[in-house]
């Protein structure tokens, strides 16, 4: 089964707005010593540690000097003339410890090169190793982007400026935006990307994981956000892990999140299981038919052949060619080789009586029975002692419906809703068929939402049952949603359908399939006494 690594791509601003030096964050996050020109402060970052790797990435043709640090960012810090502008985009990614530190740094060069070279931006990447106190997972990138496009000449324009139409107070206007994530939809391209980029890297370095950009909400799964911390709460629990009430918060968080996870995976491999033995089921079910079917066709052509066997079927026309065809001395007891074919016969008949009735408690279609007069009317090939039904003839093609043909079960559950006339007659023509109503719970229904998550994220497909919707179940537990297939209404209502139906004695799935399950095992229980007492010799 695919595993699910971890996600995680924030984007950030960085700008004079906040009273931030976009000089001071790049000494932090290189862990170098850099002076801003503009202000003549000092940043000295080089005993702060933890710092795995640091480049700088500029598009094809873009001026030399951006691969130094201190020169790209007091000029990006020289190029920005408004007091409150943006300097820079942060993105910090998590990093995939399952790589190697180079399969890492391949990772965000592939990732970052085609927004570089789409924008004209230049970024400052640093990849930071996990905290020594901290989780050892940890490893994750800061990558400050420019906000102004880097050129052969230089600082430019600001990056990717254009008009984009949005509502204000119910009208559409048009507005200028510019910055590589200035829109919720540039943020979700960036999201988007990322994951694609490290699901390819999972898939080269030949790993069987994989992440999704989605929340948790997007993707069905019960999860607790934890606080933001902020640089204060951060640098007191690195100092000293447990000193901040955030971080004790978030540590909770963490705990009750990973019974959720815990409880989760659980969960999903106990209806995978279900959904796996199920399967198995159906398939060795299949294969006794098809085995007790061609058992009883076995049978059936053995009875023929002995039945043409017979010694005495042909009999002499006169006593005159009776005496010509008489031997002059008996070579076999004409008598025993008649009873010899006779017990042949019967015993090949009830084989084949036995395995067509067994192939036909089996079968996945209903048999049904004919009428007296379809019995006589029934062409039949005669013998001696005994007949047997003739082929039929071929039946015509039926012509050609504009509606798709719907499956058994789906058919047999509209026949009933058609033909019913009150909730009784409906329920009674469902068992008939094998089916029963069962009203679906609140954790069977929460239990389906992340069955249908886990399922999509792997490429399959589950239903989601809502809470309360009424569902016909058959013994293996197989659910059919009372939908306009099913039923032949765009929107079925049972209630509505048959009024007086009484939600309250149905049952949930779970109960309802052990309850048919039970009947059937009692069912069984009950035909092989019966058949045990008429095996039994008369006394």
């Amino acid at each position: 089964m695919t595993g699910a690594g971890f996600y995680h791509c924030s984007v950030k601003g960085v700008g004079r707005a906040a009273g931030r030096s976009v000089v001071a964050a790049a000494a932090y996050r290189s862990g170098e010593r850099l002076e801003d020109a503009r202000t003549g402060e000092v940043f000295d970052y080089r005993a702060r540690g933890g710092v795995e790797d640091t480049f700088i990435l500029t598009r094809d043709g873009a001026a030399a000097w951006g691969d130094d640090r201190a020169r790209l960012w007091n000029g990006a810090e020289a190029a920005e003339p408004r007091a409150n502008g943006r300097l820079a985009t942060e993105l910090e990614l998590a990093l995939p410890h399952e790589l190697t530190p180079e399969q890492r740094k391949q990772l965000v060069t592939d990732f970052l090169t085609p927004i570089i070279q789409k924008y004209g931006v230049a970024a400052d990447v640093a990849m930071h190793e996990p905290g020594q106190e901290g989780d050892h997972r940890n490893h994750h990138a800061h990558c400050l982007l420019t906000h102004r496009e880097f050129g052969p000449d230089g600082f430019g324009d600001i990056a990717n400026t254009r008009s984009i139409t949005r509502t204000r107070k119910g009208q559409e206007v048009q507005e200028q935006v510019a910055g590589i994530a200035a829109t919720p939809a540039d943020i979700r391209t960036i999201r988007k990307e990322w994951e694609h980029h490290v699901n390819l890297a999972y898939e080269r370095a030949g790993l069987d994981i994989r992440v999704d950009h989605r929340s948790h909400e997007d993707r069905g799964i019960e999860q607790e956000p934890t606080k933001h911390l902020g640089p204060s709460a951060t640098a007191m629990e690195r100092r000293e892990p447990g000193s901040s009430d955030r971080g004790d918060i978030n540590r909770d968080i963490e705990e009750r999140n990973a019974a959720l996870r815990e409880r989760a995976a659980l969960e999903i491999a106990a209806t995978k299981a279900q959904a796996e033995l199920a399967a198995a089921r159906q398939l060795a079910e299949m294969e006794r038919a098809a085995e007790i079917e061609r058992r009883a066709e076995q049978a059936m052509q053995e009875a023929r052949r002995a039945a043409q066997g017979r010694v005495d079927d042909v009999r002499p026309a006169s006593e005159t060619a009776a005496r010509a065809t008489e031997p002059a001395a008996p070579i076999f007891d004409r008598d025993a080789a008649n009873r010899a074919a006779d017990e042949k016969i019967i015993d090949a008949a009830i084989q084949a009586e036995q395995a067509a009735h067994a192939a036909a408690r089996g079968r996945k279609d209903d048999t049904r029975a004919r009428s007296p007069e379809a019995e006589q009317d029934r062409p039949t090939a005669r013998g001696p002692y005994t007949e047997f039904p003739a082929p039929e003839p071929p039946r015509p093609e039926p012509e050609a419906k504009a509606e798709p043909a719907l499956g058994k079960t789906a058919g047999e559950i509209r026949t009933a809703w058609t033909l019913s006339r009150s909730a009784g007659e409906f329920e009674e023509a469902l068992a008939a068929r094998g089916l029963a109503l069962a009203e679906v719970s609140a954790d069977e229904a929460r239990a389906s939402q992340r069955t249908a998550a886990f399922a999509k994220e792997v490429g399959n497909f589950a239903p989601r049952w809502r809470e309360g919707e009424i569902v016909a179940v058959n013994e293996r537990g197989d659910v059919y949603r009372l939908d306009a297939r099913t039923t032949g209404e765009p929107q079925p209502d049972i209630e509505a359908r048959f009024p007086g139906f009484d939600r309250a004695a149905l049952l949930n799935i779970a109960d309802t399939k052990e309850v048919m399950q039970e009947a059937a095992r009692e069912i069984w229980k009950a035909e092989r006494a019966a058949e045990r007492e008429q095996a039994r010799p008369a006394s």
